[in-house]
């Protein structure tokens, strides 16, 4: 424990200090949110570093919409390193299982539910073993997004078409009148 005035933390430059090469398997892109020379790791007094990249990420993810809009999904993410074996680095999460705080926001689609984490070791390379961590994340879609953006539209479009189709003869005879009053106008134009 640090006495009353010692620094235990330090903020500096990401591309100051050695920085593990965590890779997220499988996904289609990736875009980070902070440009690579403006983050920040934190250095702690132990000689701990952590690391924050905030990304947006498009991953695949198998999903089963028979209860559409009211279903919940789950994805998992691998995240390894790409060149060291666990002699080298080792992955070390300190949550196991963590549900978000009502600080965390989500998006209009989806409710994060929970993360779980679990540790793996991948044996099948010749020149080592690799640590993996296998991150499960439980989603809820919001079906209100659903039901104002596809249900309640489509309802109004087709109580609107079915209402036309049965509408009285008074109204449909007006019509017919408008066009045929139309059709002596058109009749002295020559063309061509």
């Amino acid at each position: 424990m640090a006495a009353e005035g010692d620094i235990t933390t330090l903020k500096v430059p990401e591309q100051s200090v050695w920085t593990p090469d965590l890779m997220l398997f499988a996904a289609i892109s990736k875009q980070d949110l902070i440009d690579y020379g403006r983050r920040l790791v934190v250095l702690k007094n132990d000689g701990s570093i952590m690391k924050s990249g905030p990304q947006i990420v498009a991953h695949p993810c198998q999903i089963n919409v028979q209860k559409f809009p009211y279903d919940d999904q789950t994805c998992t993410f691998s995240l390894s390193s790409w060149s060291f074996t666990n002699t080298n680095m080792r992955i070390h999460t300190p949550y196991e299982h963590y549900e978000p705080s009502q600080d965390f926001t989500g998006n209009t689609e989806w409710k994060l539910l929970s993360l779980t984490s679990e540790l793996m070791i991948d044996t099948t390379y010749e020149e080592g073993d690799y640590d993996m961590l296998l991150v499960t994340a439980h989603f809820r879609r919001h079906p209100q997004f659903y039901v104002f953006s596809i249900i309640i539209p489509s309802f109004v479009c087709t109580f609107l078409c079915l209402n036309g189709l049965f509408l009285p003869s008074e109204i449909s005879g007006l019509s017919v009148e408008k066009v045929t009053n139309i059709q002596p106008k058109l009749k002295p134009c020559k063309y061509g």
